[in-house]
């Protein structure tokens, strides 16, 4: 078919003709340059051999089978359009020999993390002096002595196990710090974010006054934290969040929300692993509208390790699991009263959950429905965990109608009193509004 290529065309009368043809379309993902943006990289598979090119930071990538490698285009010099003519600027030798790499349409630059204590912001403030551009990580630990901000940077890392930012000064790591550098129209993806055992940072990545729009994460890992994701007064809106795991060495919450309204968010899949029987999954009070993929619990779990308390807005959630690791098991309901429930839903925002399973824990309860002035939509339900009371417990009024997808005697409301608006069991077209499970 082509000289350069080596495609086979099938000889005429040939029986298994189709063979060659696939083959040759085996081969298109390797000979066919793929050409994106620089954030949307992750969407495509690094087959081996593939080659991908930014089209906005000019940098370019080839797949190993799995991930993309920034290559090391070397030639001898660059005559910019001024006639200024320099060297060309190392790529892929200066990130392999530990130093920071950025891209800008002014060019490359080097950064070499002995000569400062803020490699990353020293990189990230060439970027945005260029406007605009990405960051390479090299696969190592550079230690960062104080916060994080930017806005239109892209920074890169080599995967959440080469590539961490290690901050020392205990305070917060990534902050939307002001209009200029509120995180908007950024991408950060594989790294780990972190602080240092026994001076723990803050907030992971922190939005306070200022957010913007496509504030988007592609996989990233918190160690050594208080908090990983914290809006606190404002919140970013129309960005993407793809895989966040929540590691070893947290001392409170993975996810922390404050403050948001007409969000538009949407995070594919967090495992949240605290070392402390603390809340993971916290939306408090916010008015949000977050779409989840997955979120996966691990390791020690709280009490109440996922409220969702709506100030309105819409939260959606795929499918939620609740395990104990290493195959272990664990009496929740000893933490606090004998109370113990895994999903708290409050408020007046529309609440929906598709699938929950646990595995391993002793219980009050899968779901707490405390006061509600929305409608919660609760799927399926499969547990190997032990449930001394429902798994679905109403402990304040229903204003507005709830659905579970189950049967009516696995529901409870404990309120003493019928509820203002029923809890529709779809599993026997039952309605739940009077004291006592099932009735």
């Amino acid at each position: 078919m082509t000289n350069n290529h080596n495609y086979q065309e099938p000889e005429p009368g040939m029986g298994d003709w189709h063979v060659p043809i696939n083959q040759n379309f085996e081969k298109l993902d390797k000979d066919i340059e793929i050409r994106d943006s620089e954030v949307n990289k992750g969407d495509y598979e690094p087959k081996s051999g593939a080659k991908y090119e930014s089209t906005d930071s000019g940098a370019v990538y080839y797949g190993n089978g799995e991930s993309w490698v920034l290559a090391d285009r070397k030639v001898n010099s660059v005559t910019w359009p001024d006639g200024v003519k320099t060297t060309a600027a190392p790529g892929h030798d200066a990130l392999a020999a530990g130093n920071l790499v950025y891209v800008t349409d002014e060019g490359r630059g080097v950064i070499e993390p002995s000569e400062t204590d803020t490699p990353v912001q020293d990189t990230i403030n060439s970027v945005m002096n260029s406007g605009g551009g990405t960051v390479h990580l090299p696969p190592t630990t550079l230690q960062e002595s104080s916060s994080l901000s930017y806005k239109g940077v892209n920074i890169v890392g080599q995967g959440i196990g080469s590539s961490i930012i290690e901050f020392t000064h205990g305070g917060d790591g990534i902050v939307a710090s002001s209009n200029n550098k509120d995180l908007s129209y950024s991408n950060v993806d594989g790294v780990t974010i972190q602080g240092q055992n026994n001076n723990e940072i803050t907030n992971g990545i922190k939005w306070d006054d200022d957010a913007g729009p496509q504030t988007n994460i592609g996989q990233i890992r918190f160690r050594h934290y208080s908090t990983g994701i914290h809006t606190v007064n404002d919140c970013p809106w129309s960005s993407h969040w793809k895989s966040i795991y929540g590691g070893y060495g947290c001392k409170g919450k993975t996810f922390h929300f404050e403050a948001g309204a007409n969000t538009d968010l949407h995070l594919g899949q967090a495992t949240i692993a605290n070392d402390t029987q603390s809340t993971g999954f916290h939306i408090d009070n916010a008015s949000l509208r977050l779409e989840v993929g997955s979120l996966q619990f691990e390791r020690q779990t709280g009490n109440r390790p996922m409220i969702i308390q709506c100030g309105g807005g819409m939260f959606r959630l795929q499918q939620v699991q609740f395990e104990v690791s290493r195959g272990g098991t664990q009496d929740l309901t000893s933490i606090n009263n004998n109370e113990a429930y895994l999903i708290t839903t409050i408020g007046t925002g529309d609440i929906s959950i598709n699938q929950i399973r646990s595995q391993g824990m002793t219980l009050t309860g899968v779901v707490e429905l405390q006061y509600a002035n929305g409608n919660v939509n609760i799927g399926s339900i499969t547990d190997n965990s032990d449930i001394t009371e429902s798994r679905i417990v109403a402990t304040g009024d229903c204003k507005l109608p709830c659905f579970y997808r189950g049967p009516s005697s696995e529901v409870d409301n404990k309120t003493g009193s019928g509820l203002s608006n029923p809890i529709v069991c779809l599993g026997d077209l039952q309605k739940k509004t009077s004291p006592g499970i099932g009735s």
